[in-house]
């Protein structure tokens, strides 16, 4: 069986969460949906990703969950500012909290297409 890497969307975090149904979650990670209010508090930030390189992640938060924990085998990939973790990746999965691909960012799927050959 192959596995195929896999970027968490809006469902998957309410399901890393436990509270989103039964499937089992991609990432083991529990998160609080709406973390930062609503649509007219979302907003954007330059983050640190170490595994994309040292230029920032131009990050869009729309109403955006944050990671509250993870579970042993996941790791952080971002952090806000204040220490919030906003990006991990768990085996094939990789979950953010915001959007990268609103940003013309494709780093985060460039990374996926590598894991897919691994």
């Amino acid at each position: 069986m192959s596995v195929r890497p896999l970027r968490a969307n809006a469902g998957a975090r309410a399901r890393a969460s436990g509270r989103g149904g039964s499937a089992p979650p991609p990432v083991h990670a529990v998160v609080e949906r709406n973390a930062f209010g609503r649509q007219l508090d979302s907003f954007e930030t330059e983050l640190q990703v170490p595994i994309l390189g040292d230029t920032p992640v131009h990050a869009i938060f729309i109403r955006a969950p944050i990671i509250e924990e993870i579970g042993p085998e996941v790791d952080v990939l971002a952090r806000l500012d204040d220490g919030r973790i906003v990006a991990v990746r768990e085996k094939n999965v990789i979950a953010t909290s915001f959007h990268p691909e609103l940003a013309g960012e494709t780093r985060f799927h460039r990374l996926l297409a590598t894991m897919a050959t691994e």
